[in-house]
């Protein structure tokens, strides 16, 4: 559970559930965005759900649920909040109602975040993790490189975040020495090249001066995958040649 940002209010909001029992983290919002998989549940004020950076969690098909929280008056910005996507609001002076609400939700989700994810699908395509592979439409099987096998979880994982090549450095290439960043560019080529040969065109958008980021919705899929049948047939593009 995030409450984060630490809008004026975050402190006494992080020090009550803490209070209740919860593992409670605090996060900005930019780990909250490259980080929100990690959570159970996510606690923003409704002004940053919906101006701030916060938004995209309203509407992410793979986020965790959202509580936003109003000042009281500022009932409609709950209202908005909701409608946007948020799985509840509450007035940030009913402790005991945010409470209650942040109990349901977890109690609603449960089974669910008991099983780890196994696998993202997007636009008809699925990437297994167990066998890190990308299965496209027909079952086709896409073969990846451990390097590119990296760079697609580390966008799946965080659809629609930006992720800096030095990130993706960090995400995808650990400490090797002389990493580049024309290296980061010639990998997310090669991982491009074979996801429009399985979506035909590009799920990958450049960010001129800030980085890359997951266009497509993705969907997380919990509890075990049914494999793709044996002797389906693999797409090699020339991508292939560089591991």
């Amino acid at each position: 559970m995030a409450p984060p940002g630490l809008w004026p209010d975050g402190p006494r909001i992080v020090q009550y559930l803490a209070g209740c029992g919860f593992a409670v983290e605090t996060a900005d919002a930019r780990d909250l965005t490259l980080r929100a998989m990690a959570f159970d549940l996510i606690v923003l004020s409704a002004r940053e759900a919906l101006g701030g950076s916060g938004g995209p969690l309203l509407t992410a098909r793979a986020a965790p649920p959202v509580v936003a929280m109003f000042h009281p008056g500022e009932e409609d910005l709950g209202l908005e909040a909701i409608e946007a996507g948020a799985a509840d609001a509450v007035a940030l002076a009913a402790r005991r109602e945010l409470l209650a609400r942040v109990r349901a939700i977890l109690r609603r989700n449960r089974p669910a975040l008991r099983a780890p994810v196994s696998a993202y699908e997007f636009e008809g395509a699925r990437f297994d993790l167990a066998l890190a592979g990308l299965v496209g439409p027909m079952d086709r099987r896409v073969p990846l490189s451990t390097k590119e096998v990296l760079m697609l979880r580390a966008f799946l994982e965080r659809p629609g975040a930006v992720l800096s090549r030095q990130e993706l450095i960090d995400l995808c290439m650990g400490h090797e020495a002389d990493v580049y960043d024309r290296a980061v560019d010639c990998l997310v080529s090669r991982l491009r090249r074979k996801l429009v040969s399985v979506l035909g065109h590009d799920p990958i958008q450049t960010r001129r001066a800030a980085g890359y980021s997951f266009a497509p919705q993705v969907r997380p899929v919990r509890g075990p995958v049914e494999a793709a049948p044996r002797g389906m047939p693999e797409v090699r593009t020339r991508a292939d040649a560089h591991p």
